[in-house]
């Protein structure tokens, strides 16, 4: 309940920041407020220097849930495929193919699921293998040394880090 009321703050204060006419502002808010919603809203660009009416336009996407706590919500991406935080920023030919998901066992140096080479799986905990249909740990990878976004490859969304700063960013997400 805490950490919604901080986002509708954050919400409420965007607003207030980007005053909307009252209905555009009902529209972007949804139907329910402080929730998972299927929907965004992208400004559309003017045209012949004309502001488009209305100034935006909805599209549909995955809406994130906030980083407050993200040092305790392994294993990360939608499905579940990457077990620390440490893993999801190295590049995705160096994830994990599989893991155990079930014990309570914390790497709180990689920041998320305890993750053994060649490890067997208890009774009563899941293997996750990223072959798996619906498994894939790919995409959301940073590789290479690219820095213009226009020009990454597909599933790469930033430049490689050194293992300096793949840890100060760790480091920095623990703190959330």
């Amino acid at each position: 309940m805490a950490l919604m009321a901080v986002v509708d703050k954050s919400i409420d204060q965007w607003f207030k920041d980007n005053p909307l006419p009252a209905d555009q502002e009902k529209i972007m808010r949804g139907e329910r407020r402080n929730c998972q919603n299927k929907k965004a809203f992208k400004p559309i660009a003017p045209v012949d220097g004309k502001p488009a009416n209305p100034p935006i336009v909805l599209v549909p996407h995955y809406r994130a849930r906030p980083l407050d706590g993200v040092w305790a919500t392994a294993p990360y991406l939608h499905n579940g495929s990457v077990p620390t935080l440490y893993d999801l920023l190295t590049p995705q030919h160096l994830r994990p193919q599989v893991f155990c998901v079930g014990s309570r066992e914390f790497d709180p140096v990689k920041v998320g699921l305890s993750v053994k080479p060649g490890e067997t799986c208890a009774v009563g905990i899941t293997r996750f293998d990223v072959t798996g249909l619906g498994n894939s740990n790919l995409g959301h990878s940073f590789e290479g040394a690219e820095t213009d976004k226009t020009k990454l490859p597909n599933g790469v969304i930033g430049r490689g880090l050194t293992d300096t700063e793949r840890d100060a960013l760790v480091q920095y997400l623990k703190t959330l």
